[in-house]
């Protein structure tokens, strides 16, 4: 055996043994940054050892006639082994790393890669029997699969032999959660560097979970960023793309779709010292932003841009598609929505003089209406709604917010609790649900609440107010006292379960991205208030 390629599978946190030159030499390094240690033993008959690491595990064993050594250490997210045979030439070692992601939701997309030495044929086994780990493999690759659809462990082995050795690793891949049809970046769409030379190269990375399919969008149309694009990209450096050759700042983006929805994310490249791209006076946005299957909606926009093109929705779009103009009609440009319930996200890149940008926005298609009489509307949930919460105030003695994630989850009958007890002065209590594209003027917001032990009257919310943000600024705030007075809807009974809930809102009057609840009472007048949706106007 070679002892330095012995060496370089220690320092890659492999176990090695192997029989040479009349003696049995072994060495186990457990240490990625090429610490490590080592042991040897001859003529003797079951002599073994062993190690743990946090990052891999690995066996190897040999045998010459009546000698056989062993070692082995333990790991979370990947094994590898490596055996040698009679003669002390022969030796087999495979290295399987751990999936990226490590964990996804169920029918995401990982990426399995793996090494060997000394092996002439590779074979996979394991995983879930359907997701294409399966049959003959190279001796050293990696491949993209879908996760099962199960959530659990599933553990994937590669085994390999060569003509008198063989080995076998085995990574483990978490499935988690539930699969929702949207995709979700689980690393973010990033491009490095971001900062370039006129005709140098970047490359771009990312990593999506639930994608059926990817597609670039953006760049200026010459660099190599286009077309269909995998899930995640390619190990170990991504996407290589062309800077573009003149200064200026240049958007690029990668849209995904899933079953239930698409989602995209942008990053830029910088080409010398310029202004960046086009900018927009009018935002892009749908009117109604959240609608019923295959129905109209208007989009509209005004930018500065020399031209621009569309691209998003479900990926199947008839109506949102091509060449679009740098604004928007009067009336904006009509678009059918999607016929399958989702969040869609919809692009609309523009092109000027010195660089690209891409604005987007989503379209919530069917969903959960929050049952308010007479007015449709949509609840804000994920994965286009993230919810924070915060309590305040020295005197506050028994106040707390619980269960906040229930706000925005999928169950209609699970809610967050704000509880103000004891509460005296200033006081107060939030729930926070932010969306991630922004609403325009004239919608009503507000949230389903209840309190356990009756029913809410505007008389026993003196205190409490719902007010509304955009991009973190204040707004505007409704209250029963309020220049923007809050409206109080009991809503259809048995919709949330037995609880009885009301709808609290305003209309707005001004654009917005966020809506708060706030409870301040005086002397802790409601003591609990059950919090079970954000819920804002599609008109």
């Amino acid at each position: 055996m070679n002892p330095a390629l012995g060496m370089n599978w220690l320092k890659a946190g492999l176990c090695i043994t192997a029989l040479g030159a009349g003696a049995l030499l072994s060495g186990c390094n457990n240490d990625d940054n090429g610490g490590g240690n080592g042991g040897g033993a001859g003529g003797s008959s079951g002599s073994s050892s062993s190690s743990s690491s946090s990052s891999s595990s690995s066996s190897s064993s040999s045998s010459s006639g009546g000698t056989a050594s062993s070692s082995s250490s333990s790991s979370s997210g990947s094994s590898s082994s490596s055996s040698s045979s009679s003669g002390g030439t022969d030796i087999a070692a495979v290295r399987m790393n751990p999936p990226v992601p490590a964990t996804v939701q169920p029918g995401g997309q990982f990426i399995l890669s793996w090494t060997s030495m000394g092996v002439t044929v590779c074979t996979a086994s394991g995983g879930s029997g359907s997701d294409g780990w399966s049959g003959p493999q190279p001796l050293n690759g990696s491949k993209t699969l879908t996760a099962p659809a199960t959530p659990s462990a599933y553990n994937y082995t590669l085994t390999c032999a060569g003509s008198a050795a063989a080995a076998s690793g085995t990574a483990t891949l978490t499935v988690s959660g539930s699969a929702t049809g949207v995709p979700v970046f689980t690393k973010a769409f990033t491009i490095t560097p971001s900062l370039n030379a006129a005709g140098g190269t970047s490359n771009f990375s990312w990593a999506v979970s639930g994608a059926n399919s990817c597609a670039a969008v953006g760049g200026n149309g010459s660099d190599g960023w286009s077309g269909t694009q995998p899930a995640i990209s390619p190990s170990p450096n991504g996407v290589a793309v062309t800077a573009p050759a003149n200064p200026g700042t240049y958007t690029y983006g990668l849209i995904c779709y899933g079953s239930a929805g698409s989602t995209a994310q942008t990053a830029t490249i910088s080409v010398g010292n310029t202004a960046g791209g086009p900018t927009f006076s009018a935002p892009f946005t749908a009117t109604p932003s959240a609608v019923s299957n295959a129905t109209p909606v208007s989009f509209s926009w005004a930018s500065n841009a020399t031209s621009c093109a569309a691209a998003g929705g479900d990926g199947n779009a008839t109506t949102w598609t091509g060449v679009q103009p740098t604004s928007s009609p009067s009336g904006g440009v009509s678009v059918t929505a999607p016929g399958a319930n989702g969040a869609w996200t919809y692009l609309l890149g523009c092109n000027g003089p010195t660089g690209t940008t891409i604005k987007q926005l989503t379209l919530t298609v069917g969903g959960q209406d929050c049952g308010v009489p007479g007015v449709s509307t949509r609840a804000l949930l994920v994965p286009h709604a993230a919810v924070t919460s915060a309590t305040g105030g020295a005197l506050c003695l028994d106040c707390s917010v619980t269960n906040q994630q229930n706000v925005i989850d999928v169950d209609p009958s699970s809610f967050a609790t704000i509880n103000t007890t004891v509460a005296l002065l200033s006081d107060s209590e939030s729930i926070t649900v932010s969306n991630d594209s922004p609403f325009p003027a004239g919608r009503t917001a507000g949230f389903v609440v209840s309190t356990p032990a009756q029913l809410l009257t505007l008389d026993l919310l003196q205190n409490v107010t719902v007010s509304t943000f955009l991009k973190g600024v204040p707004q505007e705030t409704g209250a029963a006292t309020a220049a923007a007075p809050l409206r109080l809807d009991l809503l259809q009974i048995g919709l949330i379960g037995t609880a009885q809930a009301s709808y609290l809102g305003f209309k707005t009057s001004k654009d917005f991205d966020a809506v708060q609840v706030t409870d301040s009472p005086l002397v802790g007048a409601l003591g609990t208030v059950n919090v079970y949706r954000a819920c804002v106007s599609t008109q």
